[in-house]
């Protein structure tokens, strides 16, 4: 997850979408510790919010191990860019799209996790409660060197 929480547009977007729909004309505070959006709004996990939960934005994970050389290695992994619906609308597009295509941005032909290789495999979008509030963009990468 520090891949997420050091790239200034999703911590801009993260931070600062409650205030304005320019976010990335805000300036990140100089003493933010961007560990502590770990657990609050980026979640190394599947998280998915309540859904009578207070507007936000989140950036959640999900990972699929499979057997590789008699080990369980990350094969797949997914992570979700979810935001509130009054909160899509911004200067720059959807929100979750702008989230998902930074995500995509840095994570592509990277090394992470010690797991190899990843490259950026698909991307599908939904919605996590059946009044639509809660809307999501999963991007799915693809382990495809585990040296």
């Amino acid at each position: 997850m520090e891949s997420i929480y050091n790239n200034d547009n999703i911590i801009k977007a993260l931070l600062f979408r409650k205030e304005s729909s320019n976010f990335l004309d805000k300036t990140i505070y100089s003493n933010l510790d961007r560990t502590s959006l770990l657990y609050n709004q980026i979640y190394p996990w599947m998280m998915v919010p309540q859904v009578e939960s207070e507007p936000n934005a989140f950036v959640t994970s999900r990972f699929v191990y499979k057997p590789h050389d008699h080990k369980f290695m990350i094969s797949n992994f997914y992570l979700y860019s979810i935001v509130y619906r009054t909160w899509m609308s911004t200067d720059y597009g959807l929100l979750t799209d702008f989230l998902a295509d930074e995500i995509r941005k840095n994570i592509h032909n990277s090394h992470l996790l010690g797991i190899g290789k990843v490259g950026f495999a698909g991307m599908t979008e939904g919605s996590f409660d059946k009044d639509g509030n809660w809307l999501y963009n999963c991007i799915e990468f693809q382990t495809y060197d585990f040296h």
